[in-house]
């Protein structure tokens, strides 16, 4: 057997630390960026005071779902169904971003 083709579990592992490392980096990189593009940007307004309760339950619903995760169009979908009389798309705007 050719001593090449066998392979050094240490140095494997190292490599791979290496790209996870690498990784962690380019990551930490594109965070600084979007912070200091947020940094820059205008301070978001407050919302107006809610005008009804259902207006404070739709906000509390979408600030949940963008919270988790959930996509803009799915939460409008979702607001529609539960909230039809609320203004949707200040709130997308507001939670998702515009």
């Amino acid at each position: 057997m050719n001593s090449n083709a066998k392979t050094d579990p240490a140095a494997d592992a190292a490599e791979a630390l290496r790209a996870a490392a690498a990784e962690l980096i380019a990551r930490a990189e594109q965070l600084e960026q979007r912070a200091a593009e947020a940094a820059a940007a205008e301070p978001v307004r407050p919302l107006a005071p809610a005008v009804d309760e259902e207006e404070v339950n739709a906000r509390l619903v979408a600030l949940d779902l963008s919270s988790r995760g959930v996509g803009r169009a799915e939460a409008e979908s979702l607001l529609a169904e539960q909230f039809p009389s609320v203004d949707r798309a200040a709130l997308l705007d507001r939670f998702f971003g515009a």
